[in-house]
């Protein structure tokens, strides 16, 4: 996600000729920033008495600026902390949960918008369409190439009408001229929905998660959000044509999954579980949300460790047991169950992909059952698995949780036995 590091004017919602200089920061990973020369709730006759006492300014507050020739909506601002500059300069500090560039929205108006689309990285390489077409041409005399010829048609946007809206595949493309030595076209892929109605902005960002979490699976490697674009009913923009569209908004907030280090660039559809096309495209898509919503306790537990830069082995193979049993809690809608016969039942759903994996399931159970008994809940009390051998459990568990995920989407069983050729699927087989 891009980064910020803009001056400008900022003020109360309810004071607008208030405005206060100061800088806007905000990072990925760190989060944003406000720092102001001056203050924005004023002073009272005590003075730097009110300036520094934090209790007086306990509630979030709301921030409008004009920055970087933006139009900004700073929200949920904590206050966080404030100093007196010799010759009593007062500077106070901001910390905003999000940053909504393109609007600004008033006190009490509530966070709601009618569209979200992402660009999420892997996503271009995840759908693999491109609208170029490379015509080379080669010298009859055997030296090399003569001439290229290049031919770009964008790609049309795709649409599937759903239960809550319009789901979207966007294309997006930009021209980059150097007459001497490089010209380059780029196209970028977005993902999202136009809502029916319009939605609060954390209904909003579930969607946007569940989009995130399909693409994590697939691509078989953490998706980030690389940008957020909102959309909303009361900000539209006309063309001179007449014609009107909504103007975007940009989000900017510390999103799960934003802070790993080293994340791979560009993975080849070769290398990921299954591709846009593998799971049915936008008919795919669509069947996740339903699934997802659903079993979104099961999602979050089993996709923790793939957003963490590093995580414990023992974490990892709790996280993907309470998967399991979430999983199966939900499909009978039963709270009591025995974990032996859950993971029965779940093998049983999952087929023959997951039998790829273990070929004895009865000593597989057991396995699992001794190391959750063993080495979770009464960790301390028995000699700890080896870290490797927890590692290849929690690795099967995952397997075995997302093919019936899958089931659940109603993928292609031609997708489902695909997986049974990852790199990753063939190793965990190895080591059971």
């Amino acid at each position: 996600m891009e980064e910020l590091d803009i001056d400008g004017l900022f003020w109360l919602p309810r004071e607008p000729d208030n405005k206060v200089a100061g800088r806007l920061r905000f990072n990925a990973a760190t989060g944003a920033e406000l720092n102001l020369i001056g203050t924005l709730q004023g002073l009272s006759s005590s003075g730097a008495h009110d300036l520094l006492n934090p209790s007086l300014r306990d509630e979030p507050v709301r921030i409008l600026g004009i920055a970087g020739k933006r139009t900004l909506t700073l929200d949920r601002c904590l206050y966080s902390g404030a100093t007196i500059d010799i010759p009593g300069i007062a500077r106070e500090r901001y910390t905003p949960e999000l940053i909504l560039s393109g609007a600004h929205l008033e006190e009490d108006e509530p966070l709601e918008f009618n569209a979200i689309h992402l660009e999420l990285s892997h996503l271009d390489q995840w759908v693999w369409k491109s609208g170029t077409d490379i015509d080379v041409t080669w010298d009859d005399s055997g030296g090399g190439i003569s001439g290229i010829q290049i031919n770009y048609e964008p790609p049309q946007k795709s649409v599937l009408p759903i239960e809550i809206g319009d789901l979207e595949v966007v294309y997006t493309f930009g021209f980059r001229p150097d007459p001497i030595t490089e010209t380059a076209i780029w196209q970028r892929c977005s993902i999202g929905v136009k809502f029916k109605e319009s939605r609060l902005l954390e209904d909003a960002i579930k969607v946007g998660t569940s989009l995130q979490n399909l693409l994590t699976i697939g691509v078989d490697s953490p998706s980030s959000f690389q940008q957020v674009i909102l959309a909303h009913t009361d900000l539209v923009r006309t063309l001179p044509s007449g014609k009107e569209f909504s103007a975007p908004i940009y989000m900017y907030a510390q999103f799960i999954g934003s802070n790993i280090p080293g994340q791979e660039k560009n993975i080849h559809p070769m290398r990921m579980l299954f591709t846009f096309d593998d799971i049915g495209g936008l008919d795919g898509i669509a069947k996740w949300l339903e699934t997802s919503a659903k079993f979104r306790q099961v999602v979050d537990s089993l996709l923790s460790h793939r957003y963490l830069p590093t995580t414990y082995t023992d974490n990892r193979l709790l996280n993907t047991i309470i998967a399991a049993e979430a999983l199966e809690r939900i499909r009978l809608q039963k709270q009591d169950l025995k974990f032996r016969n859950a993971l029965m039942d779940l093998v049983r759903v999952a087929g023959q992909p997951f039998r790829g994996i273990v070929k004895d399931i009865n000593a597989w159970i057991k396995e699992i059952l001794q190391a959750r008994i063993n080495h979770l809940v009464h960790r301390g009390l028995h000699n700890d698995l080896e870290g490797q051998r927890m590692y290849v459990l929690s690795e099967s568990l995952y397997f075995l949780v997302v093919i019936c995920l899958l089931r659940e989407c109603g993928i292609p069983e031609a997708t489902l036995s695909k997986i049974q050729n990852h790199q990753r699927f063939i190793w965990v087989a190895k080591q059971l």
